[in-house]
């Protein structure tokens, strides 16, 4: 069950996550949006601790998701897969 407190204030956002993934350790979600991003959400407070600018190609980002380890996020748009450093 997910805590109240990560739900972003403004519900609307809702509408505009395209996929949504949980860290290995189940202390983060990471999720993608129709803006081309993808965030890390911490879950027990809520808060957004990254932002992810991920593809500037004309495609749509579709799918972000945690190296088995937690260590990396793989991110993937209708053209392009980038790898990214999670700490």
């Amino acid at each position: 069950v997910l805590s109240s407190s990560f739900l972003p204030t403004n519900l609307l956002l809702l509408l505009f996550f395209r996929s949504v993934c949980f860290s290995p350790d189940g202390r983060f979600i990471l999720t993608t949006a129709a803006d081309k991003t993808s965030k890390v959400w911490e879950v027990d407070s809520g808060a957004c601790v990254i932002t992810l600018n991920c593809h500037s190609d004309p495609g749509t980002l579709y799918s972000a998701c945690f190296s088995f380890d937690g260590r990396f996020i793989a991110t993937t748009s209708s053209t392009k897969m980038k790898l990214w450093d999670s700490s």
